[in-house]
């Protein structure tokens, strides 16, 4: 079974008879870009979330908690110069309500204010640096022309303008990039930003949910917000189920292959009913010892 918890309310799995390993994702928020200095250097990239994918052993009844980090907000202000950019929060995975036993997936950092020694992007979340743009012998550039940037990604360092690329995950069933650093820019446009939901200028914003750094914007006052994270649980269940759909419609005759949004067991452990995204509402016809998931 797959849960997946993508905003800042926390989720509460408790674990069922018989599973001792689960499979976690978890990707810290992303930091915003900055909006740079006035004719003067261009705004950097944040850094992407860390991405941290692997398994835990549990106990049967243990209650899981989850916390999901969020992006780092936009900076507003037409081009300020001298503030830095807001760093991404941690999602958290855990056996207590403070949730950092088994993973605390560390948000990206924002870019430091930028100046001529200092204009690279923001770190990422497990600490690959910003992309390094260089000037001249003096420190210098010429006007309105000062690059800036890109942030680090989970899976790599930046590079020069580039956001660097966050870190792939098949626990959904479907290879996805999480972490990707936000782009920097120059007078030439926008850098490339890493593949995990990294922003460029024209996006702006990066993607919610993937951990990405956002990027200085082509237009408006403010920067780029960095992406939320996101925290996914799998585990497989031994014994063996029978469902029936009471309410809802979907592609599946079972929801084997559903997301889980929320379970819960009947009070004498016989019944299961069970929410999940886009495949409606299920009830077992015989005993499961499933546990409860609880938004």
């Amino acid at each position: 079974m797959l849960f997946r918890s993508t905003s800042a309310a926390n989720l509460q799995i408790t674990i069922p008879y018989g599973v001792t390993t689960i499979r976690y994702l978890a990707v810290g928020g992303g930091a915003s870009g900055t909006r740079g200095r006035c004719n003067y250097i261009y705004g950097q990239g944040g850094g992407g979330g860390e991405v941290l994918d692997s398994s835990a052993s549990v106990t049967a009844n243990a209650i899981i908690y989850v916390t999901v980090g969020s992006g780092g907000s936009a900076i507003s202000g037409s081009c300020p110069g001298t503030v830095a950019g807001n760093a991404g929060s941690a999602s958290k995975i855990g056996t207590s309500s403070s949730g950092t036993e088994i993973a605390n997936a560390r948000g990206g950092s924002g870019p430091s204010p930028v100046s001529s020694t200092n204009p690279n992007g923001g770190a990422s979340g497990n600490g690959n640096a910003g992309g390094v743009v260089t000037f001249d012998s003096s420190g210098n550039c010429s006007l309105s022309q000062c690059a800036a940037g890109g942030g680090g990604g989970a899976g790599a360092a930046g590079s020069g303008i580039n956001g660097g690329i966050g870190i792939a995950s098949n626990i959904t069933g479907t290879n996805t990039y999480f972490g990707g650093g936000g782009a920097g820019r120059n007078q030439s446009g926008s850098g490339t930003a890493g593949s995990g939901g990294g922003a460029t200028s024209a996006s702006c914003n990066a993607t919610a949910n993937t951990g990405g750094g956002g990027s200085d914007c082509s237009s408006g006052t403010t920067s780029g917000a960095g992406g939320s994270g996101v925290v996914y649980i799998r585990y497989t269940v031994p014994n063996s189920l029978t469902w029936t759909r009471i309410t809802g419609t979907g592609k599946s005759s079972t929801p084997a292959s559903s997301l889980w949004r929320d379970i819960s067991t009947s009070n004498d452990g016989t019944k299961i009913i069970a929410a999940s995204y886009g495949n409606g509402l299920w009830l077992s016809s015989n005993s499961g010892k499933i546990g409860r998931a609880h938004v």
